[in-house]
């Protein structure tokens, strides 16, 4: 009788020990799970940080109509696609719906296989509001964001699109 007894609080032992490892291994994968998601989210965070030094910084260089310095923040095909006398043309003729500071009302974040990309929009003026989209884009494999594109309009809509 005391070798069944012995047994079957072995084979307890037994279910106990299989039911701890399970519960042990289920806990284990959700902290890993848990602990990428975190990292995502702070690597993100930071990546959208860094993009935000450059949008702010052509939000400034709008402001103070200095082209020249938001044309050298800009990529190649962004330097390309519009000479410095071109881009302060384009200041010059935002100045007028620019007054005051800007408020940020919108990030896009875009994660693409070639390059990530972060739009801001930003808002100026509370009875006639005109919004200022800047894009920042880093390519894959590069610690270096630039200014992608410079975009504005009295209609925040026509700018989610990038």
């Amino acid at each position: 009788m005391e070798a069944a007894a012995a047994a079957e609080t072995t084979r307890k032992r037994r279910r106990i020990s299989i039911t701890d490892s399970i519960v042990a291994v289920v806990i284990i994968v959700f902290i890993v799970v848990l602990s990428k998601t975190l990292i995502g989210q702070l690597s993100l965070h930071h990546e959208v940080s860094s993009a935000r030094v450059i949008t702010d910084a052509v939000v400034v260089d709008l402001q103070k109509q200095d082209a020249k310095s938001a044309h050298s923040l800009g990529d190649t095909g962004f330097q390309a696609s519009y000479s410095t006398a071109q881009l302060q043309s384009l200041f010059k003729a935002t100045q007028p719906f620019i007054v005051g500071s800007s408020t940020i009302t919108k990030q896009i974040v875009s994660n693409g296989s070639a390059a990530d990309a972060v739009a801001v929009i930003y808002r100026y003026g509370s009875q006639k509001p005109y919004y200022v989209q800047v894009i920042a884009r880093k390519i894959k494999h590069s610690s270096t964001w630039q200014l992608y594109g410079i975009s504005g309009n009295a209609s925040q809509a026509k700018l989610t699109k990038f």
